[in-house]
């Protein structure tokens, strides 16, 4: 049949646009990438008390390599912030990532509980078991 190869040149073809894409819009070597946030986690991480964000291991953020920025954008008012990637911790679940880190690393304040089941508003388990998860480690550039 035609129609399976022919498809995998079209995800070819696509995985190929986003790259050039991504590699026309960054500066130096390293891949700039981009992220949207809510204003709380947005805070976190410019006040430098949140230092791993948490998302899905999707396409997406397989393509996030060490030493490479991430320009988060602050939903409600558009501030943005960079930070450099660290470290990529990747794991299966984030029940399993939550038992490596500190809950204020990840976005919670000292008082909260810190519950991997708050992240299924965003990724049920389903995707988790699909992709994994990913702790993105960053430091802020400005």
């Amino acid at each position: 049949s035609f129609t399976r190869p022919f498809y995998f040149c079209e995800l070819f073809r696509v995985h190929f646009k986003i790259v050039l894409f991504f590699c026309y819009n960054s500066s130096g070597d390293n891949m700039e990438h981009m992220m949207r946030l809510h204003k709380g986690p947005f805070e976190l991480i410019k006040n430098g008390s949140k230092t791993i964000e948490l998302r899905l291991y999707d396409e997406k953020r397989q393509m996030i390599n060490l030493g490479e920025t991430i320009t988060f954008e602050n939903r409600s008012n558009g501030d943005k912030i960079q930070v450099k990637v660290i470290a990529l911790h990747k794991y299966s679940s984030f029940e399993e990532l939550y038992k490596h880190f500190d809950k204020v690393s990840i976005g919670y304040k000292e008082d909260e509980e810190a519950d991997p089941k708050d992240m299924e508003l965003y990724y049920s388990s389903e995707e988790q078991s699909k992709y994994g998860v990913v702790g993105i480690e960053m430091e802020l550039i400005k």
